[in-house]
């Protein structure tokens, strides 16, 4: 559970999809940074992200970062891979279309309902 880790994972990662994006170089596979992204949904890192934003955990540039990655990543996924014939990557753009917006509101609301109980605890 390392909220900053995970973000620069997030971040590290989208960048490669950037960098895969502009080079259309076929030396790498494109499926590495889905495969990441794979990974770091598969755990609770988009939730220790979210919390740590909610609780103000990060300095102001990560925080700026961190929200820039959120709320980009379906675009940049989709702007990475458009038009790709590979599974994997039709199976994670599919998934994150039906899944991602929903469970990025449910890490939020759970991290300010948190944030409000613990704030109701504090005498």
């Amino acid at each position: 559970d390392n909220p900053l880790m995970a973000a620069l994972v997030l971040g590290g990662t989208l960048s490669a999809l950037r960098s895969d994006e502009s080079e259309k170089s076929n030396t790498r596979p494109q499926v590495i940074p889905i495969h990441m992204l794979q990974i770091w949904f598969a755990g609770a890192a988009l939730e220790a992200v979210v919390n740590a934003l909610i609780r103000g955990d990060f300095k102001d540039e990560v925080a700026q970062a961190c929200n820039g990655w959120l709320c980009s990543l379906p675009d940049r996924v989709n702007q990475a891979f458009g038009g790709s014939c590979s599974a994997t990557v039709i199976a994670f753009s599919d998934w994150l279309q039906k899944t991602y917006s929903q469970r990025l509101v449910a890490a939020m609301l759970s991290s300010v309902c948190d944030l409000e109980m613990n704030k109701d605890t504090d005498f």
